[in-house]
C-alpha cells in the first residue's frame, strides 16, 4: 500500500513528439481513492509541462495541488537552492488537508 504519492511537475508528453508509445494509458479516476495524492506544479514551468498537469486535474479534480511562485521545474538551476521544506512537510504529513 502506498500511503502517500507526490507528483512533482509531472510530464506526460502531451503531445506525443518524444516518447508517442511510452504514454499511451489511462490515467486510473479511482487514483485518488488509494493514495494522499498530491500534485506540486509551479507558476512558471515549460508549457508541456503545464499541458500535463491541466490533463491530470481533469481526470482527477481533487488532487491536492501545491503551487509554487517561481520554481520553475524544481531543479536547483530553477530554485537557486536545494531545501525544498514544502515538499518534506507534505511527505512527513504535515500537509493533510
Amino acid at each position: 500500500v502506498v500511503h502517500r504519492t507526490i507528483l512533482i511537475a509531472p510530464w506526460l508528453d502531451p503531445y506525443g513528439e518524444k516518447c508517442p508509445t511510452f504514454f499511451e494509458f489511462e490515467i486510473d479516476k479511482n487514483l485518488v481513492t488509494r493514495t494522499d495524492l498530491h500534485l506540486f506544479e509551479s507558476d512558471n514551468d515549460d508549457p508541456d509541462i503545464n499541458e500535463s498537469i491541466n490533463r491530470i486535474k481533469t481526470v482527477l479534480p481533487s488532487i491536492r495541488t501545491n503551487t509554487f511562485r517561481g520554481y520553475g521545474h524544481f531543479t536547483f538551476k530553477d530554485m537557486k537552492t536545494d531545501k525544498f521544506p514544502e515538499l518534506i512537510g507534505t511527505l512527513l504529513g504535515g500537509d493533510d488537508r
